[in-house]
């Protein structure tokens, strides 16, 4: 077992070789994700990707009050390990972790963040209590401060962390609509001497928060889009030349609201297409307030919501005591079309029986809509197929005559894509006489 003995503000580490993973140890690899592992103890790791960290057992520690610990022992071969030691039942339970060039932090509690590359070993403590050596040449780290160690700076002089980002997002509301994708971007200020940003995006399931999804950009913002419905929170650590981060800004919540559809309304641009009864079911709504169009009196979110008397209506949400909005747009189904069957006065064989279906689409606020119908042509009730052909919202089509003895009647029925009857017509086809 590897010995080490705190006098003063001397930790003597007796062996700290991390160029290779000893006999018995266990490698831990973040290859293309983050890595997330809890050591027991109140003890958790975080391992970026490109990250190898190896976990060499066991270390005593005797603190300066001559008090022996037991701390956890890790070598750091590359990459950024943010390490959290959190107070039991006895006290935090230290962490050392042995890096490249004979750089050592210790972790007695709070969090840390120790990072290795070919061009310099930093250590950085967040809050709590932390300290780093080169050559065994310990000295405290004060909260909020980094030691780099660079061949511009062997020694690591203390410097402060980079600044804490303060993220923004116009709306804190968003709405998920089926089909679509939820748009939305959270930004802040560029902070002086960041080369980039982490940004963790955290799900609350119950009283817990779960991390949904961690992002890298080199630029002030972020895209939100692909949030399901939910509960979220979101900060963002800025990251310096070294990979030092800062701390993490507060947690700015977000809630995306959850709209389901009742069967065969759909989504046409940002509005939702319903029949005169139907009613959308909101998920994830506890705790919002609603109102229409332009009223002003806000009342808590119902379950479902549906048209105003089968007229449009914007329906406003917001989240109690606050003032920034999300709306949802719902429209009425109304789709008419015009069925002509010709000429009056047809005869079979010799006249040409034809079609014409004009749609009109009546349905307000909805643009760019794909509209669909389903027009069934029978002859003496037996059904038949037109040859059709569309121009925009005309359908042009013929009959084609029947095998079977006239009188003949033609008649048309035309549905929407709701399977509604929109418009009809017939026509009697009379059989021409042999001259």
């Amino acid at each position: 077992m590897v010995a080490a003995l705190l006098s003063g503000n001397a930790l003597m580490m007796l062996s700290a070789d991390t160029s290779a993973a000893p006999r018995g140890s266990s490698v831990l690899e973040a290859e293309t994700e983050h890595i997330h592992r809890d050591l027991g103890d109140g003890v958790t790791l975080l391992l970026a990707p490109g990250t190898r960290v190896v976990r060499q057992g066991w270390l005593r520690v005797t603190l300066a009050n001559g008090q022996t610990k037991r701390a956890h022992y890790l070598a750091l071969l590359n990459g950024r390990l943010d390490v959290e030691v959190r107070k039991q039942g006895d006290g935090p339970v230290p962490v050392v972790v042995a890096a490249p060039r004979k750089v050592v932090g210790l972790v007695r509690s709070g969090q840390a963040i120790i990072t290795a590359d070919k061009s310099a070993i930093a250590l950085a403590a967040l809050q709590g209590d932390a300290m780093a050596a080169s050559d065994n040449n310990w000295r405290q780290l004060a909260p909020g401060f980094v030691r780099a160690f660079t061949a511009q700076d062997p020694a690591g002089h203390p410097r402060p962390l980079v600044a804490t980002p303060e993220p923004n997002v116009q709306t804190r509301l968003l709405v998920a609509l089926p089909g679509r994708t939820v748009a939305a971007r959270a930004t802040w200020a560029a902070v002086e001497d960041a080369v980039s940003y982490d940004v963790a995006i955290k799900r609350l399931d119950g009283e817990e928060r779960k991390v949904f999804r961690q992002l890298s950009t080199s630029q002030p913002e972020v895209s939100l889009d692909n949030l399901p419905p939910g509960n979220f929170t979101l900060s963002v650590r800025a990251v310096d030349g070294v990979g030092i981060s800062s701390k993490a800004s507060a947690p700015l919540s977000l809630r995306v609201l959850g709209v389901e559809l009742p069967e065969r309304a759909r989504v046409a641009g940002d509005a939702i297409m319903l029949r005169r009864h139907q009613r959308v079911q909101f998920t994830h709504a506890e705790g919002l307030e609603l109102t229409y169009d332009r009223a002003t009196l806000f009342v808590p979110v119902p379950d479902s919501a549906g048209l105003n008397r089968g007229r449009e209506v914007v329906v406003r949400l917001r989240e109690r005591g606050r003032t920034d909005e999300a709306r949802l747009t719902l429209v009425p189904m109304v789709l008419t079309t015009d069925v002509e069957l010709g000429p009056p006065l047809a005869e079979w064989p010799g006249d040409t029986v034809t079609l014409r279906i004009r749609v009109r689409n009546e349905s307000g606020g909805a643009e760019d809509q794909e509209v669909s119908i389903r027009p069934e042509v029978t002859v003496n009730g037996k059904g038949v197929s037109p040859r059709w052909s569309q121009r925009g919202d005309l359908w042009l089509g013929t009959v084609p005559p029947p095998s079977t003895p006239g009188p003949w009647v033609v008649r048309v029925k035309v549905f929407d894509g709701f399977g509604e009857l929109t418009g009809r017509a017939s026509l009697e086809v009379a059989r021409r006489s042999k001259k």
